[in-house]
């Protein structure tokens, strides 16, 4: 009986060390697995965050909110703004809302039509077909994508030197600086850059005149933080400081109409 008892003993002893060492063993499983799930996701976050800058400029739609600061020689305004753009085929579609408390003012072009709200006031201008809000609007970061881009492209294609538009990026620090740079003196021999300048020419041709954009990106995330224009002296006289940014948002094309917000 003894002897027996030893043994029933023994048996609970293996049993119970088998337990444990399986439990253990399930564990280290579960840790390797969650391990392996991180990681995962940590480089899926990475890639994200390196194709988004490619997705910036290819972009279909855009929420942001933001401060508009508009700087002159006696002056300093400073406005909050929301912007909705929205890309479907060759159609574009802007609105833009910006103003100080209850002075608020909104800009929509959207299917050929150019509306402009204040406050109460509604005005309705039916534009041609020929309009592009890119060309118009420097304070939406739809027309600095857009040109970025253009430029971008006939460079990346055709060789230039001294040509009348130039961009470039510069890294500092943890930002990235995109930039263009309008050179009014020179005539370069690129037709086709000659011909965005042509194009462009009324909003770099405004009262303090433009010599440069530059769109400020944090390297790491790839999202936009400012939107800085500058005057022929290489002042900073127009800032936009973005506070949220949203792209390829799902934007409803009921935005574009007054009666939505």
């Amino acid at each position: 009986m003894l002897i027996k008892k030893i043994n029933i003993i023994s048996d609970k002893s293996k049993r119970l060390w088998i337990e444990v060492i399986l439990a253990i063993t399930v564990a280290i499983l579960l840790i390797i697995s969650s391990f392996i799930i991180v990681l995962g996701v940590n480089r899926n976050k990475k890639n994200e965050n390196s194709e988004s800058i490619e997705d910036l400029f290819s972009l279909y739609s855009y929420y942001c909110e933001s401060n508009l600061t508009i700087k002159s020689n006696k002056n300093m305004n400073i406005y909050n703004m929301t912007e909705y753009y929205l890309k479907d085929g060759d159609s574009e579609s802007i609105r833009m809302d910006f103003g100080k408390n209850d002075n608020m003012m909104t800009y929509i072009i959207s299917d050929g039509v150019f509306k402009i709200k204040s406050n109460k006031e509604l005005n309705e201008l039916i534009i041609s077909d020929g309009y592009n809000l890119n060309k118009k609007n420097v304070i939406s970061i739809s027309t600095f994508l857009s040109l970025f881009y253009n430029v971008k492209k006939i460079m990346d294609e055709e060789s230039t030197n001294d040509e009348i538009i130039n961009i470039n990026v510069v890294e500092e620090g943890t930002n990235k600086h995109f930039n263009i740079l309008f050179n009014k003196e020179s005539r370069g021999n690129n037709k086709n850059l000659n011909e965005i300048f042509e194009e462009y020419s009324e909003m770099i041709n405004v009262t303090n005149g433009i010599k440069k954009i530059e769109l400020i990106v944090d390297k790491n995330s790839n999202v936009p933080i400012q939107l800085l224009v500058y005057n022929n002296n290489l002042d900073v006289y127009i800032v936009v400081e973005y506070s949220k940014f949203i792209i390829n948002d799902k934007i409803d094309k009921k935005v574009f109409d007054f009666l939505s917000k």
